[in-house]
């Protein structure tokens, strides 16, 4: 009995000493970035959501909950303060055509919204100068990447 206590205080050293304290270099860091998530689309073919990133070009489309894609985006501008939400920019689509050129179309965004109340308009000017108008929800959140 003595001898399997002796193992089990050894093995116990053993565990103990082996194990190492967490350091700051080994705790990873996650970034955010700075993102207009818009919601509660209405209007005709509305997208379930979008995500426009502020300091990257890109846009994010949430189609439905299992279908995303994202775009390029282009000519961003923010004029947003605290009071209004008022961002415009190019979406770039592009389409792979069978001859095996690309198909490039820019579709213009503008975001006119209330900051304190979170909602606002959403106007899409495709390239065939088509316009359609959006009633959203929109907040600024930072998302990690």
């Amino acid at each position: 009995m003595k001898k399997i206590i002796k193992y089990i205080s050894v093995l116990a050293i053993i565990a103990i000493s082996s194990c190492s304290s967490v350091d700051d270099k080994d705790i990873a860091t996650l970034d955010t970035v700075s993102v207009y998530s818009i919601t509660n689309i209405t209007g005709t073919n509305a997208v379930l959501s979008m995500s426009v990133y502020r300091d990257n070009p890109l846009l994010i489309e949430y189609l439905n909950a299992t279908t995303v894609k994202s775009y390029e985006t282009n000519t961003y501008v923010d004029n947003s303060d605290d009071t209004t939400y008022a961002v415009s920019f190019n979406k770039v689509k592009v389409t792979e055509q069978e001859s095996g050129t690309d198909f490039i179309e820019e579709i213009s965004y503008v975001i006119d919204a209330d900051v304190a109340l979170g909602t606002g308009t959403l106007t899409i000017t495709n390239s065939d100068l088509s316009e359609e108008v959006y009633t959203i929800s929109i907040a600024k959140q930072n998302r990690f990447i």
